[in-house]
């Protein structure tokens, strides 16, 4: 028989997953969205730190280049100029030399009483240091500068040639071989001085 009053029937609300409310179930959905979003971020961040990456190289690469290149020309800097002062010693040497022989030769040319043998002696001894110097100027210096060495030295050589005859210094013969060499000895100065770059006023630029 049934009851008059049956129970009363009381209508089960749905059950949610174990520890998952419906606040926190917005919160992965809200999570998994913004992950979609930042997906193509993390691409991005990746391809920034490869062209970080790309650009320190290229950066190193360029700064050593021109650190090889800055190198480079302070070498060759350096190696001119120990060239140009090794030759600047060497003009100095070799005009130093003619003038000592050129000295020499007018002494004997002033001394009328000097005796051939003794003559001869003196002229060879004063014009010896000259020679190995010429040799020199030809394997170290400019063609230009060769050139008017080698006149220089043949006109002193003449002149001193004429002085071991027994020229004296006012015969004409002296007189005109000395004109002669300081021509050629002034043109051998200007071609150095070329050579060297230095001005009018003894600077160099």
């Amino acid at each position: 028989m049934l009851s008059p009053n049956p129970p009363f029937l009381h209508l089960a609300a749905p059950q949610q997953p174990f520890g998952l409310t419906p606040h926190s179930k917005k919160a992965q959905v809200g999570a998994e969205m913004v992950q979609d979003r930042q997906a193509p971020c993390s691409g991005y961040g990746r391809s920034m730190q490869w062209i970080t990456l790309i650009s320190t190289i290229v950066g190193a690469v360029i700064a050593t280049g021109s650190a090889m290149l800055l190198d480079r020309q302070r070498w060759k800097r350096e190696r001119v100029d120990r060239e140009t002062q090794a030759r600047r010693t060497l003009y100095g040497d070799y005009l130093a030399s003619l003038s000592e022989a050129r000295h020499a030769c007018g002494n004997m040319a002033r001394d009328p009483d000097m005796e051939p043998s003794m003559r001869r002696t003196t002229a060879r001894e004063a014009f010896g240091p000259c020679i190995g110097l010429r040799y020199q100027m030809t394997i170290s210096v400019p063609s230009r500068v060769v050139e008017a060495s080698e006149d220089a030295f043949r006109r002193l050589r003449d002149l001193r040639d004429r002085v071991m005859e027994g020229v004296l210094a006012t015969d004409p013969v002296y007189l005109e071989g000395r004109r002669t060499y300081d021509d050629a000895l002034a043109v051998l100065r200007a071609r150095m001085r070329e050579d060297l770059r230095v001005g009018d006023d003894g600077t160099a630029p």
